[in-house]
């Protein structure tokens, strides 16, 4: 509950790739092998559904959608939101993740305070909400997008501290936390269903992806998706959607920052390519540094830094019994800087995912999206969107932080820096 990263990496050097232990009434068993993960994720997914923290905790806000639903309805749900994430349809994103990105930068060209101090946690979060929010709902959702970054936030933080308890309070009880949590859900809910109604008063229900589910008929019934039901798969898409891409890009500039040499080739790189102009979608392949970069942030950083899975029967792995109803934790941070794996692991080195090199990789050894069947539904929206951020903000600002003070990643839901990444724009041009 303390250290949970220097807990898994002290007891994978102790116990090696697996190993068992319970902590009060569970069972966990810890994987850290490729081969291991596959097992589960892929070659006996069937056998196994999330663990116990995705029904306690993101259950509890997220509601049943994608990331926590399981079976013949989790099945259905991805089918019908498969091809709102088609690689064709992404393309008419790249607009709409050119003018967000372009919006902030002159906001920040009119105020000559983010000269002296920025806040780019924060920046990014709010950028990314923007660009979620109207993917996925055009203009239906009518939002404050720094006070729902907070929302998000608290949620993180609150959902956290409920999974490291081993009893906590029902959420009807009326504790601070509990209250904190209950109204920072439904801050979200309000703009979630507010959106859902102004849709379904409209006579078309349009093509984005709340559309798409308004549309969507049961095979069997022909019934369409209760508000519930559109409910929770638009909170998990709208908040997995943008939480994990503003992460990754607060440890991307901070990761630019501490290796100004590496800082200075993507520089090069975005500036020779694009000069003044706006970025296209015929640009991202003429900037693979760019992509080598998000590349090895994640690697270094994963968002989603823990997977679990808990085994409905019992099964059996390198020559150990899993017992049935025991959680298999899979901490990506922790095969990501796995020295078996990758040569200097703890170095930030981007030219590691060079196209012929990236291809040596195991799948199962570099899996930011997760892997087999649940492999996350939006991992291209989220690399172009990252790609297109990145090339657009630098093209025009340098970004230097306020102090040399490391920062360490915070193990929550998600692996958040642990405080603010703050610093000062210089201006290009």
């Amino acid at each position: 509950m303390q250290d949970p990263l220097g807990f898994l990496l002290r007891n994978r050097q102790n116990y090696g790739d697996i190993y068992f232990f319970s902590a009060i009434r569970l069972k966990i068993g810890i994987l850290s092998h490729p081969d291991y993960v596959k097992h589960v994720l892929q070659d006996n997914n069937k056998n196994y559904v999330k663990s116990i923290a995705y029904q306690r905790i993101l259950k509890k806000f997220l509601g049943n959608g994608l990331l926590t639903s399981e079976g013949d309805f989790w099945r259905r749900q991805r089918r019908i939101a498969q091809p709102a994430f088609h690689r064709d349809r992404l393309a008419e994103f790249t607009d709409l993740m050119v003018s967000c990105t372009e919006d902030m930068i002159d906001r920040w060209k009119k105020n000559p305070a983010y000269a002296e101090e920025i806040n780019m946690s924060d920046e990014m979060m709010s950028l990314t909400s923007e660009v979620v929010a109207k993917a996925l709902f055009n203009k239906d959702l009518e939002m404050d997008t720094r006070l729902t970054g907070q929302s998000i936030n608290k949620l993180n933080e609150l959902g956290t501290m409920r999974l490291q308890k081993p009893w906590y309070p029902p959420l009807w009880v009326p504790l601070p936390h509990n209250l904190a949590f209950r109204r920072n859900k439904k801050n979200l809910d309000k703009l979630i269903y507010e959106a859902i109604d102004r849709r379904k008063k409209q006579p078309d229900p349009g093509t984005d992806l709340l559309g798409m589910l308004l549309s969507a008929r049961d095979e069997d019934t022909g019934e369409g998706m209760t508000d519930l039901q559109l409910r929770d798969e638009l909170m998990t898409l709208f908040v997995a959607g943008h939480e994990t891409s503003a992460t990754t890009l607060s440890w991307i500039f901070y990761l630019l920052h501490q290796h100004p040499e590496k800082k200075a080739i993507l520089l090069q790189e975005i500036r020779t390519h694009l000069k003044q102009r706006s970025i296209s979608l015929q640009d991202l392949p003429a900037l693979p540094y760019t992509f080598q970069v998000i590349y090895e942030s994640m690697r270094l950083y994963p968002a989603a830094w823990m997977i679990g899975r808990r085994a409905i029967t019992p099964d059996y792995l390198a020559g150990y019994k899993i017992d049935a109803d025991r959680n298999m934790l899979i901490p990506i941070y922790i095969i990501h800087r796995h020295p078996d794996l990758w040569e200097n692991p703890d170095e930030f080195i981007p030219e590691r995912f060079e196209k012929e090199k990236a291809k040596t990789y195991d799948k199962f050894a570099y899996f930011p999206f997760g892997g087999g069947p649940r492999l996350c539904i939006g991992n291209n929206f989220a690399l172009m969107e990252m790609q297109i951020i990145l090339a657009t903000i630098l093209r025009t600002f340098d970004f230097v932080m306020k102090d040399e003070q490391p920062i360490i990643p915070e193990a929550l839901i998600t692996l958040k820096p642990s405080r603010p990444v703050l610093g000062r724009l210089l201006s290009t041009y």
